[in-house]
């Protein structure tokens, strides 16, 4: 009786146990398939990812063909269509050239204002060049010819980022003005000779120099943005 029992308990375990597997076989095999499902659907996409520039490029090469022998056909309905389009393209890729240009002579005068407006932030308002006359004379020239040079370059890149705005056709009406600048150049030498009575026209000058900065990124803004939508429209 125990003997039958024991095996009899034994029986009903392993064939438990046998269903347990042939259910985990099962879902195992369910599970595989749905991965190997998967895999040929990515390798699908994965060739599809692939070939697409081929296929764009195709597609553009017969585009191409396809115009050309549109626009030698002198009858044919869309040619005109086709040399106004070609005509408004080309605009746009020189557009986007001079906005480059205008962007690169933007940034070069951004740069070189920041880097007067460490140098005028530099300069102690307080200093007293009331030592010599030699040394008074001495400084007046100093200052004079650095603050020509200062004026000469702003003034030479200014004329330059002019121009290149000058040759976009639209879209901008953003002008730098530097003149207060000047009228600082004009009146800093008696004032830092004759000693400083106090910093206005220090502070004048790098007042200045922000608004012209502010201005310079207001206008590169616009460039991007021409730039952007020149993009676009092609």
């Amino acid at each position: 009786h125990l003997f039958h029992k024991i095996l009899g308990d034994i029986g009903t375990r392993i064939t438990k146990e046998k269903q347990e597997y042939l259910d985990a076989v099962l879902d195992y095999d369910d599970v595989a398939n749905k991965i190997r499902v998967l895999e040929y659907e990515k390798e699908l996409l994965v060739k599809k990812v692939v070939t697409k520039p081929e296929v764009m490029g195709y597609f553009e090469k017969y585009l191409e063909e396809k115009k050309i022998e549109i626009i030698a056909d002198p009858g044919h309905t869309f040619r005109n269509a086709l040399l106004n389009l070609d005509r408004k393209t080309q605009n746009l890729i020189s557009q986007k050239k001079l906005i480059t240009e205008a962007d690169v002579s933007a940034k070069k005068l951004i740069e070189y204002l920041f880097s007067v407006h460490e140098s005028l932030s530099k300069l102690d308002p307080w200093t007293d060049f009331t030592i010599t006359r030699d040394y008074i004379s001495y400084q007046r020239k100093k200052f004079f010819a650095g603050s020509r040079q200062v004026i000469s370059m702003i003034d030479y890149l200014m004329q330059e980022l002019d121009q290149d705005l000058k040759a976009i056709n639209e879209g901008l009406s953003a002008k730098v003005d530097y003149r207060p600048f000047t009228s600082f150049v004009a009146s800093i030498h008696q004032e830092v000779i004759s000693g400083w009575g106090s910093n206005t026209h220090l502070t004048r000058a790098i007042k200045c120099i922000d608004q012209n900065i502010a201005n310079i990124r207001d206008l590169i803004n616009s460039l991007k943005y021409l730039g952007e939508k020149a993009d676009r429209e092609i």
